[in-house]
């Protein structure tokens, strides 16, 4: 319970507002946003894990396999977790695109990857000066984001598809 009040905390905070606190205080470079958007989002997978776990360990197949004395460890391993990567596997492709988003916005801002590292952000903070005479500057780092965006959003969802058909056959 004590974690969940520090997760609360955590998620009562705006995501990015708290990722460029931290980014900033941690220093310029890719390393330091990595780091602030770990912290950022481990308070939502923690959540996430936490509720999933809570409402399968009282169905009967996991109940069954404490009957015949399975410990822990195996109950976890062979009937919890199987059944939770199906939604994780969703929210991970889904932050993937927020990720990136993010990182963008950081580097966008001078906080992330420095020059001479190219990283699309900072394409698109370089390429702002230059916007009337050379549009392209900021307009593919920008469609690039958008297309990984978008593309990563399609593959969680077909994932998604993907798992849940598999699901209905196996029954």
């Amino acid at each position: 319970e004590g974690l969940m009040r520090i997760v609360d905390l955590f998620l009562s905070l705006p995501g990015f507002v708290l990722a460029l606190a931290l980014a900033a205080a941690l220093g310029r470079g890719e390393r330091s946003v990595v780091i602030a958007l770990s912290i950022v989002w481990w308070p939502s997978y923690a959540r996430l894990v936490r509720g999933m776990v809570l409402g399968l360990k009282h169905r009967l197949h996991v109940e069954s396999a404490r009957a015949l004395g399975a410990g822990p460890v195996r109950i976890v391993r062979s009937h919890i977790l199987p059944f939770m990567w199906d939604q994780l596997n969703a929210r991970v492709t889904q932050d993937l695109g927020y990720a990136l988003v993010n990182v963008a916005g950081l580097s966008f801002i001078g906080l992330g990857a420095q020059p001479p590292t190219p990283e699309w952000g900072a394409l698109l903070e370089s390429g702002l000066q230059y916007v009337a005479s050379g549009w392209w500057l900021t307009f593919f780092p920008g469609a690039a984001i958008t297309v990984w965006t978008l593309g990563v959003a399609m593959l969680g969802d077909a994932i998604a598809g993907f798992s849940r058909s598999e699901r209905d056959v196996r029954r």
